[in-house]
């Protein structure tokens, strides 16, 4: 039987095997361990893993419950081999030693998302009150009726448009400014959505698991009426998995 793979971590964190709490939500997992590299994995049929939101769902599952007895270096969804043979063949022994120092600089550290959205509303009025001519135009736009101000509705748009990308940007750079003091790395992703400030992965020492929360939670409270906040974390580093870490804590206390 074909094995799913859900990530790669040190032989002697899970050495004893790992037992989740599945709750009967999700396949049975088991760890194959060679030379040092631990693979997670669970049995499949041979056919491929479809992509559907309770799977998803379940590899999050077990990598994040895996990563409570050390780093994990987590695989792309629907990574499958055939067997152990193949695992060992095609996926640890070529860059074992590559793994083995990704997961040391992942030890101690967790992962936390960040996605900060604007508030719509706020940020509009914030936009207008800080530009008089800006405001002075939308003002003149919306005592025109819509037909015979096609175009000036346009050029308008188009100015504001132009001045939440520059406010995102500042607004972007003041919060990974607060944040990467208490961060060893920090990874930035485009916009997801055109109301959202920053999307951003932030790589913690697990000692400062508790401050960079409350950072956050900070920064949440002093933007509350113009700012959304959403942290998740901490979690196995996704998105850090491919980056060439510093071993020591680079974390500021």
């Amino acid at each position: 039987m074909a094995l799913y793979v859900y990530g790669l971590m040190r032989a002697d964190d899970v050495r004893d095997g790992l037992e989740l709490e599945t709750g009967g939500r999700m396949p049975v997992v088991d760890v194959v361990i060679n030379d040092g590299i631990a693979a997670v994995v669970s049995q499949v049929e041979g056919e491929p893993v479809r992509l559907q939101r309770a799977a998803l769902m379940a590899h999050s599952e077990v990598l994040q419950q895996a990563f409570k007895r050390g780093p994990v270096l987590p695989l792309r969804f629907g990574t499958v081999v055939h067997d152990e043979a193949e695992l060992d063949r095609e996926l640890i022994a070529p860059r074992r030693a590559q793994w083995a120092e990704r997961l040391a600089a992942l030890a101690g550290r967790g992962e936390f998302q960040l996605k900060v959205s604007y508030r719509e509303e706020p940020l509009l009025r914030s936009i207008l009150a800080g530009d008089p001519a800006l405001n002075r135009s939308a003002q003149a736009v919306r005592g025109l009726p819509p037909a015979a101000s096609h175009f000036e509705r346009i050029g308008l748009g188009e100015r504001i448009n132009a001045t939440i990308e520059a406010r995102r940007e500042t607004d972007a750079q003041t919060l990974i400014a607060a944040l990467q003091r208490l961060s060893v790395a920090t990874e930035i992703g485009p916009p997801q959505q055109p109301m959202m400030a920053l999307n951003g992965s932030f790589l913690v020492a697990s000692e400062n698991f508790e401050r960079f929360d409350a950072a956050v939670e900070q920064l949440a409270q002093d933007r509350r009426e113009l700012m959304e906040f959403k942290l998740i974390g901490p979690m196995p580093a996704h998105s850090f998995a491919d980056r060439q870490l510093p071993v020591t804590s680079s974390a500021t206390a």
